[in-house]
């Protein structure tokens, strides 16, 4: 599979945010993160319509968090099939 750019914009405190980078990294997908609460992550947010956390952006298009983790299963195991699915580039 060819690497794909993923960004996640996270919140502090928010356990979803922790969850989905918790996945992400036992499936050893790399990834970016900012914070929503950050000048930056914010601009981010705004700029791909990122209205929850975390916001999942890979190949700069916006993810819904169900997208890559259906039924709420945070599974790493099923993420890197997943991501391949519902993102192209």
């Amino acid at each position: 599979m060819k690497e794909k750019s993923v960004l996640l914009l996270t919140a502090p405190g928010c356990r979803r945010s922790e969850r989905v980078r918790q996945a992400f990294e036992s499936a050893g997908i790399p990834f970016q993160e900012l914070s929503l609460s950050s000048d930056e992550g914010t601009k981010m947010a705004v700029a791909h319509h990122v209205l929850s956390s975390p916001g999942i952006i890979v190949c700069g298009r916006a993810l819904n968090v169900f997208d890559l983790f259906p039924d709420c299963r945070f599974d790493p195991k099923s993420l890197k099939e997943r991501l391949r699915e519902v993102a192209s580039c």
